[in-house]
């Protein structure tokens, strides 16, 4: 199950222009906004004759790739200023259709309203929310209800507690004429406030759904459902006459929970908070205008399992990721998540500079780090003053890769004659560009394989050789790659690797340490390991 949080977009998508006489590309030349290869060199700011256009076109291929991302049951949030709301939700509607439209979360986010705004400050911000497929019920989950809720479970027998909904249906468009089969007499009994669909000596009491004018309404179950499941229903006399209620229990289903309001005003919300989490992991305000960790929080707890994969496009300073790890500390999730972020240059001076920190990936990196070792502290601490016999809650996993999109580590050696000549000849010994490590080799070629970023990986020493162990998941005996990119590697390293039987292998072209190594690698698989999928890179 996948949940994807689009934090702080801006304006729309392609499909809407601006339009002007001269094209894009002459357009492009003469702003110096773009270098030769169409790499933007400048930011994309609202000075910008085609800003609407360039932010288009940025959004509108990453919704595509979110709608081909989202598992069937998952969920796209998406907080967006309100001046460019109605263009995005056109845009989903082309990409997502219009019917998997969710709702409008109206988040209060400064209860004071912004000084900035002009005529009205604005104290809400919306959050679109979108499913993959709107007629699978398992898209979005209900939430805990809340203290003022559950005070309403006032009221206790033997089966728990309970509270009273009667048992009128309030919407008089349900009446006699519409629902027949719904309006009948109930016979109360006045001894006991039992009910009845039959009068009898002690069920002498007759009620009606009537509403409070006089006005026939029905009843909101059958006759049928009152006889078979009567033990939760009872009458009470009030100042209006008898009344029939109905017992809702709180430990029965998801009696103890409810739909997410649209309208969200938790005092948590507030970006005071997020604010407030950044001074707690930092000492100092290294970030402008962080989202409230409490409000990511909550679109987990609405978008997501406790195995959910949750994917940010604009992550920021992982404020969806201080979330997911906090969840999974309450209620012992395994949610992972991969927050995607430009490396947006720090301004020198600021306080994150000071910190040693250079572009908003650092602030992400460093608070995913530093929350972690938070949660893990507070648990210890917790775990440590447990009393006899209770259990202690288990730590959760808070280790994270950080990976960096770059060009291939592998030299392009498809020349043609007139591009080769003897002097550049020994340039093709080596295949792997200068300054690429081992992990570089090893990360590149995991997809090939189909193995996850997030795979388990250890590193084995074998004849002084770094080799990668790796395993798809950390509960795996067996490894489902073992690859080495070292050089002169001899024939006792490839029968340790054969040995491990792995379903893949993978070596440098220049890793063996002679022409007979390399002509006893297949053989030497071919003993030990014939099942194993051998590369050579």
């Amino acid at each position: 199950r996948s949940l994807i949080s689009a934090a702080a977009l801006k304006n729309q998508s392609r499909r809407f222009f601006l339009f002007s006489d001269e094209t894009q590309a002459e357009y492009n030349a003469d702003s110096g906004s773009f270098d030769e290869e169409g790499g933007r060199l400048v930011q994309n700011l609202e000075s910008n004759g085609r800003f609407h256009s360039d932010w288009c076109s940025m959004i509108y291929s990453r919704l595509l790739l979110a709608r081909d991302l989202l598992s069937k049951d998952g969920a796209l949030f998406i907080s967006i200023d309100d001046n460019e709301e109605t263009n995005l939700m056109k845009i989903c509607s082309e990409i997502f259709g219009a019917g998997n439209f969710v709702a409008k979360l109206s988040v209060q986010v400064n209860p004071r309203g912004r000084n900035l705004d002009r005529y009205i400050a604005k104290t809400i911000e919306p959050v679109l929310v979108w499913v993959k497929d709107y007629q699978n019920t398992s898209c979005l989950n209900l939430i805990p209800k809340d203290e003022r809720m559950l005070s309403e479970y006032n009221r206790k027998d033997q089966k728990g507690s309970y509270r009273p909904i009667g048992l009128r249906n309030r919407n008089q468009n349900f009446n006699p004429t519409t629902r027949p089969n719904l309006y009948f007499s109930l016979w109360i009994d006045p001894e006991t406030g039992k009910v009845s669909t039959v009068k009898s000596e002690s069920y002498c009491v007759e009620r009606l759904p009537l509403a409070g004018d006089g006005s026939p309404t029905c009843w909101t179950w059958s006759k049928d459902k009152i006889d078979n499941e009567n033990d939760y229903l009872f009458a009470e006399e009030t100042s209006d006459g008898w009344r029939v209620y109905r017992k809702d229990y709180l430990d029965e289903g998801t009696a103890a929970y409810t739909m997410a309001k649209s309208l969200q005003i938790d005092g948590e919300f507030n970006n005071d908070y997020g604010k407030k989490r950044i001074k707690e992991l930092f000492g100092s305000n290294v970030m402008s205008f962080p989202k409230s960790p409490f409000l990511m929080e909550r679109i987990v707890e609405i978008g997501s399992n406790q195995d959910s994969l949750i994917l940010d496009f604009f992550s920021g300073s992982a404020t969806l990721a201080d979330a997911v790890l906090t969840s999974n500390s309450k209620d012992n999730g395994k949610r992972r998540f991969i927050m995607i972020q430009w490396p947006e240059e720090i301004e020198e001076g600021s306080p994150a500079a000071d910190l040693g920190m250079r572009t908003i990936c650092d602030i992400g990196e460093e608070r995913i780090r530093r929350v972690g070792k938070m949660i893990v502290s507070e648990l210890e601490e917790a775990n440590g003053q447990l009393k006899l016999g209770e259990e202690p809650k288990p730590i959760p996993d808070i280790g994270y890769r950080v990976l960096k999109i770059d060009s291939s580590s592998f030299k392009n050696h498809y020349a043609s004659p007139e591009d080769t000549d003897q002097s550049n000849l020994l340039d093709m010994i080596d295949n792997v560009k200068e300054g690429r490590t081992p992990e570089d080799l090893l990360f590149q070629v995991l997809p090939a394989f189909r193995i996850p970023y997030c795979a388990k990986i250890d590193k084995l020493d074998i004849e002084g050789k770094k080799v990668f162990g790796v395993k798809r998941n950390a509960e795996d005996i067996d490894y489902a790659l073992v690859a080495c990119f070292d050089i002169d590697v001899n024939e006792k390293v490839i029968e340790e690797i054969a040995r491990m039987k792995p379903s893949y292998a993978v070596m440098r072209d220049l890793s063996f340490k002679d022409d007979s190594t390399a002509s006893n690698f297949e053989e030497l698989f071919k003993t030990f390991s014939p099942d194993t999928i051998r590369r050579v890179v």
